[in-house]
């Protein structure tokens, strides 16, 4: 073997120690957030009232938001995940709520725990297999970028939602389904003078 390729064989070895060594220091890093998050949040769900957490998040296109870029009006955020088998289930129902939401003047978004490409796929797989088209604003909101989805969702149920009022607070939060799910549906589907008069 010649010095070249001596050398050249050696940096290699470098290179990939240093890699795994990046690795491994990624992994803790990533497990040291997780432990402080659960510290500070204990898995319940954000008290109706409070502030809204802020937030970073990606378009599908990869373009960075934010979320005072969606403050100042009503905003359901329904959280998904394409491993999770229910979250498909709740796309068809998008067609028939965002409409009586926009009534109600209230943003419907979806948020997905993967990458822009990932969640692009995703839709595309449910378009193509499922004959959904989803047509409201999704964000992707991968936990190696941003917290989002365990800020708005601290008890890590999929699917979920979390809705935030014009003020920035919370307005109602929780497994979609669930009673505040169908609370919340239940108040789009009132006449609008009911609403009003409330």
């Amino acid at each position: 073997m010649d010095a070249t390729s001596f050398v050249l064989v050696a940096l290699s070895l470098v290179c990939l120690l240093n890699l795994v060594l990046v690795l491994r220091i990624s992994a803790r890093l990533r497990a040291a957030d997780h432990v402080r998050y659960e510290r500070e949040h204990d898995g319940e769900p954000l008290p109706l009232g409070s502030a809204a957490p802020q937030f970073n998040a990606m378009t599908l296109a990869g373009q960075g938001i934010t979320g005072q870029r969606l403050a100042g009006r009503p905003v359901l955020y329904l959280l998904l995940s394409p491993s999770c088998d229910h979250c498909r289930d709740v796309l068809p129902l998008l067609g028939d709520l965002a409409p009586l939401a926009q009534q109600a003047g209230t943003q419907v978004v979806v948020v997905v725990d993967v990458g822009p490409i990932r969640a692009r796929d995703w839709l595309a797989l449910v378009r193509d297999e499922d004959g959904v088209t989803v047509s409201v604003p999704v964000l992707a909101a991968p936990a190696t970028r941003t917290t989002m989805v365990v800020d708005f969702n601290p008890p890590g149920l999929m699917p979920y939602f979390c809705l935030v009022d014009a003020a920035g607070r919370i307005a109602a939060r929780g497994p979609v389904g669930g009673p505040d799910w169908q609370a919340q549906l239940a108040s789009w589907q009132e006449p609008v003078g009911a609403r009003d008069a409330r």
